[in-house]
């Protein structure tokens, strides 16, 4: 059993990885989407940030070296690159590019947090009050049954077929050799060993901040938030909500 000293160290450890992450990630969302900021914005950090964790990890893996402390600095200085030597949009060489683009309408999907001149000649639409109810209902409903799963599986473990199949064994190796490119021959039937581990290299980084799957259920439930979020980008702005917001929170 973890004691509150434990948890507070995998707490910080965590939260480092979480801030370096989102100061590069932010770095590279501000060059290559600079009319993207608010909801939109921040979804699109979120996925870089994401992205760089599993990549600093699966490089580190390549040399079993995928343990706290070098995948603790190997974030900072892979961030801290980002931050310092990737230029703001239109700072760099790459600027007469981007001006020439930049004469074109930015991309207006989800019209959330879109600036320049689409801002100025799209107008945005505003959901009726009844598709908000409607949309936050359904998500609330989406919520909680996660929140209820997660809390069973806080006080059991994870017991599913298939996380103690192959989810929990790939993510587990990970963390117990810092191996992340060799296969885990985990069943002789079914070629699990192939499949994407990228969501179990996200458990692995759970894993090395607390010795244990403390996060794993967490961690789905962030996904869903995620997933709403995205729903929440992707169908803003658009006057016939379908599937929209509520239609893809029930689908998730």
């Amino acid at each position: 059993m973890l004691g509150p000293g434990r948890y507070l160290l995998g707490a910080i450890e965590l939260l480092w990885l979480v801030g370096f992450a989102w100061i590069g990630a932010a770095r590279v969302r501000r060059r290559l989407l600079p009319e993207v900021t608010g909801e939109a914005g921040f979804l699109a950090s979120a996925v870089v940030a994401i992205a760089l964790l599993i990549w600093v990890a699966e490089l580190l893996g390549t040399v079993s070296a995928f343990k706290l402390v070098p995948y603790l600095l190997s974030v900072v200085v892979v961030s801290m690159v980002l931050r310092l030597f990737v230029p703001p949009a239109g700072g760099a060489p790459m600027g007469a590019p981007r001006r020439a683009q930049a004469a074109e309408p930015p991309s207006t999907v989800g019209e959330i947090g879109v600036t320049g001149p689409a801002a100025a000649t799209v107008r945005p639409f505003r959901p009726s009050l009844l598709s908000t109810v409607i949309a936050l209902l359904i998500a609330g409903i989406a919520i909680g049954h996660f929140v209820s799963g997660v809390k069973l599986r806080l006080g059991t473990g994870m017991t599913g077929f298939d996380s103690t199949w192959y989810h929990g064994p790939f993510a587990a190796g990970f963390f117990q050799t810092g191996n992340t490119i060799d296969l885990h021959f985990i069943a002789p039937q079914f070629l699990a060993w192939f499949y994407p581990a990228n969501g179990e290299v996200v458990h692995a980084i759970g894993m090395l901040a607390f010795s244990r799957d403390l996060m794993s259920p967490l961690l789905n439930l962030g996904w869903l938030i995620g997933c709403l979020l995205a729903c929440c980008c992707a169908s803003a702005g658009r006057s016939v909500w379908r599937p929209g917001r509520w239609g893809w929170a029930r689908s998730h």
